[in-house]
């Protein structure tokens, strides 16, 4: 017990404390959040195993400038009314620009009782980055 009362013991237990807690920390996050951000890699697997169906939130013209190709549009500004349309016997994996509006919406389809809701984590930023091909329409 003497070993406790060491001054250079007592900083090491606290900076084991300090070191654990921050590492655990961003564990619990994720975990509270019910995070279901999907990397691109998951998110073909998903496409290929189960049918998923890839929803693009974003407007319009930024679909149509390059888009994951068996994507979907449905503009984010058009969600709340269009949501009725989407597949509910199909995952879902909602993609926007970074992935932050995506997992809104996957949250709200969420909150709604729809399952098998995920966002692409990075959104096409990740998509492009990982060298998956791109859609142009016009």
């Amino acid at each position: 017990m003497d070993f406790l009362f060491y001054q250079n013991s007592i900083y090491f237990l606290i900076f084991l404390l300090v070191s654990g807690a921050l590492l655990a920390f961003p564990l619990l996050r994720k975990q509270g959040k019910g995070n279901t951000g999907l990397s691109v890699k998951d998110a073909v697997n998903l496409v290929n195993r189960e049918n998923a169906v890839f929803v693009d939130l974003r407007p319009a013209d930024s679909y149509r400038s390059g888009s994951i190709p068996s994507a979907r549009n449905l503009p984010a500004a058009d969600f709340d009314q269009k949501a009725g349309t989407l597949p509910r016997n199909k995952p879902l994996i909602l993609v926007c620009d970074n992935g932050r509006e995506s997992a809104k919406m996957a949250d709200v389809l969420r909150s709604k009782n729809t399952e098998n809701v995920y966002s692409l984590a990075g959104g096409m930023g990740a998509w492009k980055a990982d060298g998956m091909p791109v859609k142009q329409h016009s």
